[in-house]
């Protein structure tokens, strides 16, 4: 990415033959700790955590939603057999839905199984093809992910808290992983703009100048 001047990894992904997301997962495991490059390994390595569960711990902490030392010791956690590899994700999460709490209260609560049930909807709708390339467009001038864009964008509307996740499918419709209240301000948006819930999120990316030619 550096000796191709590639900052967005469309250049290097294109010849791997991969997505540039998947270029941007491994560039953050890159961008962790140096003390950590020695732990991520493939699933069922032993004494390794899988790459895939480092590379969305890493991009929590480029996100902000935990810090570096959090990881540090997130990850010590895991190698001591004090935490699951397989709660590390649950945590994380609990941090984000929670920013008030502390991470140890968070890794307290997980690896305790405190009950703590929280609804997840998966919110499918489709994006108009400009609204894609737009996002897209946009996405690699910023050096981040389409999915990482949308989310920003959503976030803006419907809360941090209550977005759990976006990934645009096929260059076609969205999924967006929500809370139950999110849900209910999408509806509540379709309503004031007196539109379909269907039509509400291409609306909402319009008026962030996403819906037409920029």
């Amino acid at each position: 990415m550096d000796e191709l001047d590639d900052p967005s990894g469309k250049i290097v992904a294109e010849r791997l033959g991969i997505s540039t997301s998947l270029i941007k997962d491994f560039h953050g495991i890159l961008n962790s700790p140096d003390n950590l490059h020695y732990v991520w390994g493939w699933a069922g390595q032993e004494g390794r955590i899988a790459w895939s569960q480092g590379r969305e711990a890493c991009k929590f902490v480029t996100d902000g939603i935990i810090s570096e030392k959090e990881l540090v010791s997130l990850v010590a956690s895991v190698s001591n057999g004090e935490i699951k590899s397989s709660d590390m994700r649950e945590i994380v999460m609990l941090k984000k839905r929670n920013s008030d709490k502390s991470f140890e209260e968070c890794c307290k609560e997980i690896s305790n199984l405190v009950p703590n049930v929280i609804n997840t909807i998966i919110f499918i709708t489709d994006l108009e093809p400009i609204v894609i390339e737009n996002i897209d467009k946009y996405a690699s001038r910023d050096s981040v992910s389409s999915n990482d864009l949308a989310e920003s964008v959503l976030i803006k509307y419907l809360g941090r808290e209550n977005i759990e996740g976006v990934l645009i499918k096929n260059q076609s419709y969205i999924k967006i992983a929500i809370t139950e209240h999110g849900r209910q301000k999408i509806t509540s948006f379709a309503t004031k703009e007196k539109m379909t819930i269907n039509k509400i999120i291409n609306h909402l990316f319009t008026k962030e100048g996403f819906g037409h030619e920029q």
